[in-house]
């Protein structure tokens, strides 16, 4: 007698019918969607954690920060910058986030303009 255990799964009824390469499509669209889910959830995080709630709060920007702001000035990428500073690359991704938001900017010129008008760099 066999147990509901051991019985094979039954596929889910989007998937019956479909031929080999249609599944790898749909399992590959399926990733990609958690993915770009993934990276708006740490962008609203991000956003969460580093905006400024008051217009006259100062713009705090420590430790690493300020090393990945400062070799962001002189044009390194961020692959570049984890490997200099013994990093993972996404670790220095996060850290370029956090800055264009304290920055409130869009893009690295913007990022390094902005610090040196602050007075930052």
């Amino acid at each position: 007698m066999l147990s509901s255990s051991n019985l094979p799964k039954r596929p889910s009824l989007s998937r019956r019918g479909k031929t080999v390469d249609q599944l790898k499509a749909m399992d590959i669209a399926e990733r990609q969607l958690r993915v770009v889910k993934i990276s708006q959830m740490r962008q609203q995080y991000y956003y969460k954690m580093n905006v400024c709630r008051h217009p006259k709060c100062l713009v705090v920007i420590v430790g690493q920060e300020l090393e990945v702001l400062k070799l962001m000035s002189e044009g390194y990428t961020n692959r570049v910058i984890g490997e200099m500073l013994l990093e993972p690359k996404s670790i220095i991704d996060g850290f370029v986030i956090c800055l264009y938001n304290k920055l409130k900017s869009k893009t690295r010129d913007e990022a390094v303009i902005s610090a040196n008008l602050l007075g930052i760099l």
